[in-house]
């Protein structure tokens, strides 16, 4: 029989519990709980252990998940096939997608980029972030705008082309990641 996966296992299992017991003790004191209590509840005498936690710097700033920019397809009075065909090439490139209005205004206001892909038209095309304004549903673009629609040789919107110009978009939005 072979010791060390135990071993290891059992001292991850002690960091962690430390780890855990250091956090605990840190968020008491942070919601105003006495040290000497803290120390009687460890069930020590002295509390120099718990001043030795409380003293010590915590754990680093915890950054936020990665939020991938969100693509507002607006394509009313669009074949639901084209809409669905360019939805799926925008899950492909990893961006969620979604096709309310009042949606894409709250995604805004959360601090989330999002990219309007604007495909109602039939001779264009408008793509670019968009900034919330004040009432729900109202944007400013804050680049990109209207283009010729991209079309393949059978006349049909070019939803890959279409993809390059929402990650244009993107690469141009100085705010995205901050």
């Amino acid at each position: 029989m072979t010791w060390e996966q135990p071993v290891v296992a059992a001292h991850a299992a002690r960091v962690a519990a430390a780890d855990a017991e250091e956090t605990m003790i840190r968020t008491a004191i942070g919601a105003g709980a006495k040290p000497t209590h803290i120390a009687k509840w460890l069930g020590v005498r002295g509390r120099n252990r718990v001043y030795d936690i409380a003293n010590r710097p915590g754990p680093a700033v915890i950054t936020p998940p990665y939020q991938p920019p969100t693509v507002f397809v607006a394509a009313d009075g669009c074949e639901p096939v084209t809409a669905r065909r360019v939805e799926t090439v925008m899950w492909a490139h990893g961006w969620p997608t979604v096709v309310s209005a009042t949606a894409a205004w709250h995604l805004c206001v959360a601090g989330r980029t999002v990219v309007l892909c604007d495909i109602t038209h039939d001779s264009t095309v408008t793509v670019g972030v968009m900034r919330a304004d004040d009432t729900p549903g109202d944007f400013t673009m804050a680049n990109g705008g209207r283009v010729p629609r991209p079309v393949r040789e059978d006349g049909i919107l070019d939803e890959h082309f279409l993809a390059c110009l929402v990650a244009t978009a993107i690469a141009g939005d100085q705010t995205h990641g901050e």
